[in-house]
C-alpha cells in the first residue's frame, strides 16, 4: 500500500461509471451516515482499488466488490485510509476481474462547521436557532461526504437518496422522482444525473421558501431562501431565466437539465458554487432587498448569477481535465458573465467595469510570486490557492483580448464548436485553442501560449523617434518605437516574451491601427495615421485635425501595461482634461501610471499631477479606480512622507469634491444606476479623509436612521458612507456611535447590511476601538465567511492587527482550516506594511506555522511588503516633494471650458491672470438688489448707508466690541502693532504673499501645509510645541484655515485680559523666531519662548505702572512742586516737542534725577 502514498493523482487502473449514494444527515447531533455503491470499470490487472476519502469513518466490514456477471463478491484483505494523502486503499487477496464491478462502502461523518464537504449552516426560524445541511465540494471535498474518485476527469453519473426529517425541504442536482414518508422521516429519491464530476454533486436540507418561473422552453427555475426571504430572490430569478435563454443561443447548446434551483445559504465560504442543477450562493450574492440593498448589491447579484449559470456549460458540461486548467472554468465564466450582464442591463456599462477585473489580475500578476494561468498542482491542498485573480481575472482578460483580436462572430462560432465537441467530457487549454484556430484561421496556439504557460505580462514602452515630439516629424514617416519587457511591481527586470496584440489611436479614434508585436523591440511605420498636424491643438476629438496624443491598448482590451515618455504623457494629460479619451482609456492611463509609480519607473509627483487631471471626472469606473488608487497613496504616504499625509488627503478631498457636489447625498429621480453606486464611493472617500462637512452630514443622517430605519435620509447606497463617517469620529471616550452601529448590525437580518457594517467598523482610527472590533470578529455574532470584511483596518490599526493575528493564530488556523478564507487573513493584515524589518518579523513568525494552503499567499504578501518598502525609499528621495504636494493640494484653477462659453479671448486672458484664493472662502453679501430685483448704484448706496448706520447705532456690535477690547490691552507697542497686523491679515505669510507674488505654497518651516496666519502661529510644528508648554487656551476647530480677526475674536471670548495678553505676546515671539530662522539668524529654542514672553510682559508692566518715587530736590520750591503735580495730572497724550527740542522714545523709564526705574531688555 505504501506505493500509493504521496501521489498527486489517483492510479488509472480503475474508473467510476455511476454512484448510488444514500445519505442520512442528523441535524441535531450534526452527524451523518451513508452508503455508496460505485460502478467501477477495472481497466488493468490489479488487487487494489484506490479512491479518495477524508474525515470519514469507513466500516471495513461493509466494504465489498462484486462482479455482476458471475455474482462473485470479493471481500478486501485490508481497508486503510491515509489521512495525509486523503485516500482510501482497498486491497484484495486476488486480482480483480477486468470490466465493470460494484464497490460497496458504508461510512459515517461529521456535519462540520468548516463550510466544506458536508457541513452545517445555521439560521433562525420563529426565534429558534436551527441547523441546515449543505454540501460544498469544489475543489476536492466530495471525499469528505462519500468515498469517490474526487478528480474532475473522473466523471460519472449520480443517483442520490436522502433520509431527512419529514418537515424539511431536501434538494439535490436532479428533480425528485419519489418521496416516501415514514412517520417523522421521509426518503427522497432523485433522478439519475448526467455524467459529471464529483465536485458538482450537491445536497441541501433545511426549511426554505421559494419563488419560481420558467424559461421559454420549459425549464423550471426556482430561487430558495430562508422562510420569509424568498421574495428577495425575485431579481435573481428574473436574471436566471433571461440568462439561460441567452446562453442557449450564444453557445448553440440548450441547458441540459430539466430544472435549475438556486439557493441562498447563510454560511458559505465562496461567493457561489455552480453545482449542476442546484447552485448554492451566499445570501449577499443571490438575495436583493428593494428597500435595504444598494445598487452595487443588485449588480453583484446579476453578475454572480450570470457567472454561475455560465458554468453550466463551461465547467459542468465541458470540464477541465485537471486543476491546471481551472482557468477554463473560471476565466470563461467571468468573461461570459459580463456578456450576459451587458445584454440584460446595457445601461450599466459593465464592459467598462470589466476593467476592475483586469486590474486585479494585473496587480497579482505583477508579483514575482505570481503563477502562470496554467499552473501545476501536485496536491489537493494546493488547489484552493489558485482560485485567485490569475485564474479568474487574468483568465477573463486574456479571453477578452483574444476575442477582440479574432472578432466577436468568429470567436462565438468557435466556442459553440468547442462545447459541442467536448460536451459531457473533459478538455485542456490546447483543445480550446484548436477550436479557435479552426474557426478563425489564426495561429491561436502560438499566440496564446505565451499568455497561459508563462507568468506575468509585458510593459510596452512607446515614444516617437526623433529629437522633438512634434507630429510634423511623424507626418514625415517617423517611427513609433516599442520595447516590451516583463512588468514587475518590484521594479526588477523580468524574463519572458509575449506576442502582444497592439491597438493604437493617434489624436482621434478615427485614426486607429492594429498589429502584433512579436519581438522584444520593433518599429512601425504609420505615415497614414501620423500624417497630421499639431497646429490646431484645440481640435475636437474625431475631426482628424489633431494628433497631439497617442494612446496604446485602446479601451484596455490587452492584458499589458503601457509606458509613455514624458512628452507623450503630457499630451495624454491634456487629452484627459479636454475629455478627448474614452472612459476605458482614461482608466487605463491612470492605472498604468500608478503601477509604474509603485515599480519606481515613474515619480510620485508625476502620478499626483496626472491624477489632478481627473478633477472633472464623473464616470463611475474611472472615479472608482481613482478613489482606490488614492487610498493606496495615502497609506504609503504614512510611511514615506508622514508630514505630507494631511496635505495629500486635502488634495484628494479637492479632487473628489466636484463629483460629490454634483451627486449630493440624496438620490435624484431617474438617475442612473452608475450614479447611485458612485455617490456612495465618493462620499465614503471624503469621510475617510476627514472632510468635516461630510462627517457632519454623515452624523446627521445616521442619527435620523437610528430613529427611523425607513428614513429617506439614509438610502442603502450611502449607508456605508454614513457608517464610515461616524466611525471616523469614534474614540474610546466617545463611543456612543460605535455602540449604535453595533446595534444596527445585531438588529439586521439582511446579510448585505451586516457586511456593510463590518466593513465600516474597521475604519475607526482609535486603536482601542479597533481591537474591540477585531475581537468582535471572532465571536459567534459574526459568521465565519463575513470576518474578512472587518480586517481592513487603517494605518492607525496596522500594528495592532498584526499583534492580534499572532495572538489568535491558533484559533484562526483551526477555525478557517485550509480554505481560501484563511489566505484572506494573511494578505489583509500583512500586505499593508512597508518595511524590511516587518518582512523579517513575518517570516520568523510563520517559519513554524505556515501550511500548504497559505504558502503562496504568504510569499505574495511578503513580496508586497518589500515592494512597499522600496516605494517608500523612492518617494523619500524625490526632491521638492513638499512644494509640489502643497501646490496640488491648494491649487485653484479657472474652468477654461466655462470661460470659453461666456467670454471672448481678450476677457479670458484677463480673467486667467487673476490669482484665485488658495483656500475656499464663503460668499458674502456686498450689494443688494432694489425692490424690483435689479442691482443699481442706488441700492448699493442704501445698503452701505444702512450698514454704517447700524454700526453707529450699535456701539456694542461685535466688530466694535472686539476692537475696543484689543486697544484697551496694555501691551508693548511693537507687540500691539504685530497683533494689529495679525488681526488684519497683514502678516507676510505665504497665503497672503501668493495673492501678489509667485511663491512656494508650503510653510517656510515645516513644509507640510499652506502657511496661513493660523498655521504659522498655531499649527506649525514649532508653534504646536510652544502652545503645549504654555498651557494657554488656544484650541479652536479648523484654526489653520481661519482669518486673523476670527481667531482673535474667539481667543478674546474664552480668555481674560491677562491670559489674552500672554497669548498675543507668545504669538509675537513665535512670529519673531520664525522670521529669524527664515533669514538665517539664530532663533530661540521652543522651551524658552514661553518664559521669555512672560518675562517680557512683566518688565513692561513694571516699567509702565510702577509709581515714580516722590522726590523734592532742594532746588525745587513749593510752587515748582505744585506745578509738577499739575503737570502729572494734565499730560495724557503724546505732544510734539517744542522748537529746538527733540523727543526720544526708548525702551526705558527714568526719574527726574536720571535714575533708571525700568528697562526692557531686547
Amino acid at each position: 500500500m505504501a506505493e500509493f502514498k504521496g501521489q498527486s493523482r489517483l492510479p488509472k487502473f480503475a474508473a467510476p461509471k455511476r454512484y448510488d449514494i444514500k445519505l442520512v444527515p442528523d441535524l441535531q447531533s450534526c452527524k451523518f451516515s451513508g452508503s455508496v455503491s460505485i460502478h467501477v470499470d477495472i481497466v488493468s490487472d490489479t488487487r487494489f482499488i484506490v479512491l479518495n476519502a477524508a474525515d470519514l469513518t469507513v466500516h471495513s466490514g461493509s466494504v465489498s466488490f462484486s462482479e455482476p456477471k458471475s455474482s462473485k463478491v470479493f471481500k478486501p484483505s485490508s481497508v486503510e485510509i491515509f489521512e495525509e494523502d486523503e485516500i482510501l486503499v482497498v486491497e484484495f487477496a486476488e486480482t480483480l476481474p477486468i470490466g465493470v464491478g460494484v464497490l460497496a462502502i458504508e461510512f459515517d461523518g461529521i456535519l462540520n462547521d468548516k463550510m466544506k464537504g458536508f457541513y452545517r449552516s445555521t439560521y433562525e426560524y420563529n426565534g429558534e436557532k436551527k441547523n441546515m445541511a449543505v454540501t460544498q465540494f469544489e475543489p476536492a471535498d466530495a471525499r469528505r461526504c462519500f468515498p469517490c474518485w474526487d478528480e474532475p476527469a473522473c466523471k460519472a453519473t449520480f443517483k442520490i437518496t436522502l433520509d431527512v426529517p419529514s418537515e424539511l425541504v431536501a434538494l439535490s442536482n436532479m428533480p425528485v422522482i419519489e418521496e416516501k414518508v415514514n412517520g417523522q422521516v421521509k426518503t427522497v429519491s432523485y433522478q439519475e444525473s448526467p455524467i459529471m464530476s464529483t465536485y458538482l454533486v450537491a445536497v441541501v436540507v433545511g426549511l426554505f421558501d421559494f419563488v419560481e418561473d420558467h424559461t421559454s422552453d420549459g425549464i423550471n427555475v426556482r430561487v430558495y431562501g430562508q422562510v420569509g426571504k424568498a421574495n428577495q430572490g425575485k431579481f435573481a430569478l428574473h436574471v436566471a431565466v433571461k440568462t439561460l435563454e441567452l446562453y442557449k443561443e450564444y453557445f448553440a447548446v440548450p441547458y441540459p437539465l430539466p430544472k435549475l434551483d438556486m439557493i441562498a445559504i447563510p454560511d458559505f465560504s465562496a461567493g457561489a458554487m455552480e453545482n449542476y442543477g442546484l447552485v448554492t450562493y451566499r445570501e449577499t450574492a443571490l438575495l436583493y432587498d428593494e428597500q435595504h440593498s444598494a445598487a452595487a448589491n443588485k449588480q453583484r447579484v446579476a453578475t454572480v448569477v450570470a457567472h454561475e449559470l455560465a458554468h453550466q456549460w463551461f465547467g459542468n458540461l465541458v470540464t477541465m481535465e485537471w486543476w491546471t486548467h481551472l482557468w477554463l472554468n473560471e476565466g470563461f465564466a467571468t468573461w461570459v458573465s459580463y456578456l450576459a450582464a451587458d445584454s440584460l442591463f446595457p445601461e450599466w456599462n459593465v464592459w467598462t467595469q470589466f476593467l476592475d477585473e483586469s486590474v486585479e489580475g494585473l496587480r497579482l500578476d505583477g508579483l514575482e510570486e505570481s503563477h502562470p494561468i496554467e499552473v501545476e498542482i501536485n496536491h489537493a491542498s494546493e488547489i484552493d490557492e489558485i482560485f485567485d485573480a490569475i485564474s479568474y481575472r487574468k483568465g477573463a482578460s486574456v479571453i477578452r483580448m483574444l476575442q477582440s483580436y479574432l472578432g466577436a462572430e468568429s470567436f462565438q462560432r468557435s466556442l459553440a464548436s468547442y462545447i459541442k465537441k467536448h460536451a459531457y467530457s473533459n478538455a485542456k487549454t490546447e483543445d480550446l485553442w484548436a477550436a479557435l484556430e479552426e474557426g478563425s484561421g489564426e495561429p491561436v496556439n502560438k499566440l496564446m501560449n505565451s499568455w497561459t504557460k508563462q507568468q506575468g505580462y509585458p510593459v510596452v514602452s512607446v515614444k516617437v523617434n526623433g529629437q522633438k515630439l512634434e507630429f510634423e516629424q511623424l507626418a514625415c514617416g517617423e517611427n513609433v518605437n516599442k520595447l516590451q519587457s516583463q512588468f514587475l511591481s518590484s521594479g526588477s527586470s523580468g524574463d519572458g516574451q509575449w506576442i502582444v496584440p497592439i491597438t493604437l489611436v493617434c489624436g482621434s479614434y478615427e485614426n486607429r491601427k492594429s498589429f502584433l508585436l512579436e519581438k522584444k523591440s520593433e518599429s512601425l511605420d504609420m505615415p497614414e495615421y501620423l500624417g497630421c498636424s499639431v497646429t490646431n491643438s484645440h481640435a475636437e476629438p474625431g475631426t482628424g485635425a489633431s494628433c497631439t496624443w497617442i494612446k496604446l491598448n485602446v479601451d484596455q482590451a490587452g492584458f499589458y501595461r503601457v509606458k509613455y515618455d514624458e512628452h507623450l504623457a503630457t499630451r495624454l494629460r491634456h487629452a484627459i482634461e479636454k475629455n478627448y479619451l474614452s472612459a476605458t482609456d482614461r482608466f487605463g492611463i491612470l492605472d498604468d501610471s500608478f503601477a509604474l509609480c509603485v515599480a519606481r519607473q515613474q515619480s510620485f509627483v508625476s502620478l499626483l499631477a496626472l491624477m489632478s487631471s481627473y478633477k472633472e471626472e464623473l464616470e463611475y469606473t474611472v472615479l472608482s479606480n481613482l478613489i482606490a488608487v488614492s487610498y493606496k497613496i495615502v497609506r504609503i504616504a504614512a510611511d514615506a512622507v508622514p508630514e505630507l499625509r494631511e496635505l495629500i488627503k486635502q488634495f484628494f478631498i479637492g479632487l473628489f469634491q466636484n463629483a460629490a457636489e454634483k451627486l449630493g447625498w440624496q438620490p435624484k429621480a431617474g438617475e442612473s444606476h452608475l450614479d447611485s453606486m458612485l455617490r456612495g464611493e465618493v462620499l465614503t472617500a471624503l469621510a475617510m479623509y476627514g472632510h468635516d462637512l461630510t462627517l457632519d452630514e454623515a452624523s446627521r443622517r445616521f442619527h435620523a436612521f437610528l430613529d427611523d430605519r425607513n428614513t429617506p435620509l439614509l438610502p442603502p447606497d450611502i449607508r456605508k458612507a454614513a457608517y464610515v463617517g461616524v466611525m471616523r469620529r469614534v474614540s474610546d471616550s466617545n463611543r456612543s456611535d460605535y455602540e449604535s452601529l453595533l446595534r444596527v448590525y445585531r438588529e439586521s437580518d439582511l446579510s448585505q447590511e451586516k457586511t456593510r457594517v463590518l466593513g465600516s467598523l474597521a475604519s475607526c482610527p482609535d486603536p482601542k476601538i479597533i481591537l474591540e472590533v477585531l475581537n468582535f470578529l471572532l465571536t459567534d455574532e459574526v459568521r465565519n465567511q463575513d470576518v474578512v470584511f472587518g480586517l481592513a483596518v487603517g494605518i492607525e490599526g496596522r500594528e495592532l492587527a498584526w499583534s492580534w493575528l499572532k495572538d489568535n493564530w491558533e484559533h484562526i488556523s483551526e477555525t478557517w482550516g485550509s480554505g481560501f478564507l484563511l489566505t484572506r487573513f494573511v494578505s489583509a493584515i500583512v500586505s499593508p506594511f512597508a518595511s524590511l524589518e516587518k518582512v523579517k518579523e513575518v517570516e520568523e513568525f510563520f517559519a513554524t506555522r505556515s501550511k500548504p494552503a497559505i504558502a503562496r499567499t504568504l510569499k505574495q504578501s511578503i513580496e508586497r511588503v518589500k515592494i512597499n518598502a522600496k516605494w517608500v525609499e523612492s518617494i523619500h528621495a524625490e526632491k521638492n516633494l513638499a512644494d509640489a504636494v502643497t501646490e496640488l493640494a491648494y491649487r485653484k484653477q479657472w474652468d477654461l471650458r466655462i470661460l470659453e462659453d461666456h467670454f471672448g479671448n481678450i476677457d479670458i486672458e484677463c480673467i486667467l491672470s487673476i490669482p484665485l484664493a488658495p483656500t475656499p472662502r464663503e460668499d458674502m453679501l456686498i450689494w443688494h438688489h432694489s425692490d424690483t430685483g435689479y442691482y443699481t448704484v442706488k441700492s448699493g448706496y442704501h445698503l452701505a448707508a444702512s450698514l454704517k448706520s447700524m454700526e453707529a447705532d450699535s456701539p456694542s456690535s461685535s466688530n466694535r466690541q472686539w476692537w475696543n477690547r484689543f486697544w484697551s490691552l496694555k501691551l508693548p507697542k511693537k507687540v500691539k502693532i504685530f497683533a494689529w497686523r495679525f488681526i488684519n491679515d497683514a502678516l507676510s505669510t505665504v497665503a497672503n504673499l501668493m495673492d501678489r507674488i509667485s511663491t512656494s505654497l508650503a510653510c517656510s518651516l515645516c513644509l507640510c501645509a499652506l502657511e496661513s496666519v493660523g498655521h504659522a502661529l498655531f499649527c506649525c510644528t514649532r508653534a504646536r510645541t510652544v502652545w503645549k508648554i504654555s498651557k494657554c487656551h488656544v484650541l479652536m476647530p479648523n484654526i489653520g484655515n481661519l482669518k486673523g480677526y476670527d481667531i482673535f475674536s474667539y481667543l478674546a471670548t474664552v480668555n481674560k485680559d491677562d491670559d489674552l495678553k500672554m497669548i498675543i505676546c507668545i504669538m509675537w515671539c513665535i512670529w519673531s523666531e520664525r522670521n529669524k530662522e527664515i533669514h538665517g539668524s539664530k532663533s530661540k529654542i521652543v522651551e524658552v519662548i514661553c518664559s521669555y514672553s512672560d518675562s517680557y510682559l512683566a518688565q513692561y508692566h513694571r516699567a509702565t505702572v510702577a509709581a515714580i518715587p516722590s522726590q523734592t530736590p532742594a532746588a525745587i520750591n513749593c510752587n515748582q512742586q505744585s506745578a509738577s503735580s499739575s503737570f502729572k495730572q494734565t499730560i495724557s497724550k503724546w505732544q510734539p516737542p517744542g522748537k529746538d527740542m527733540y523727543k526720544l522714545n526708548i525702551d526705558a523709564a527714568i526719574d527726574s534725577n536720571g535714575a533708571i526705574i525700568g528697562n526692557l531688555h531686547s
